[in-house]
């Protein structure tokens, strides 16, 4: 289970209580939820070895993915904007870590071919 969004103490040990097995920090200004490196990093001091820590990117720059890392040890980078497939190894090569990359759906798409062919 992945708990994203996260901004407070509070939450982080909820999350945790609950099983959670992934904890994400959005490093996306627009965002209300919106974190600072310095205070992701706080956050994550509250976090066991064993849950592993995401960081939400949007179409982000190098320099942004690298003021993030500078300040805290993220296991996974979660892309949310517009990022190409070439964009996606890049990031994973400057930060050699593992990405998810999140992929939007427009319009009401089935992706259950079977069920597809059956209507």
């Amino acid at each position: 289970m992945k708990i994203c969004g996260i901004e407070r103490a509070e939450s982080v040990d909820i999350a945790i209580e609950y099983g959670a097995d992934f904890i994400g920090f959005v490093f996306y200004s627009p965002s209300p939820r919106n974190l600072t490196p310095e205070k992701a990093k706080q956050l994550k001091s509250r976090i066991p070895k064993h849950v592993t820590t995401v960081g939400l990117f949007v179409d982000p720059t190098n320099s942004e993915i690298d003021d993030v890392l500078a300040a805290i040890d993220l296991d996974l980078i979660q892309l949310h904007g517009d990022e190409n497939p070439s964009r996606v190894l890049e990031i994973k090569r400057q930060t050699h870590l593992p990405i998810l990359k999140a992929i939007r759906l427009i319009g009401r798409i089935n992706l259950n071919k079977k069920e597809q062919q059956t209507q």
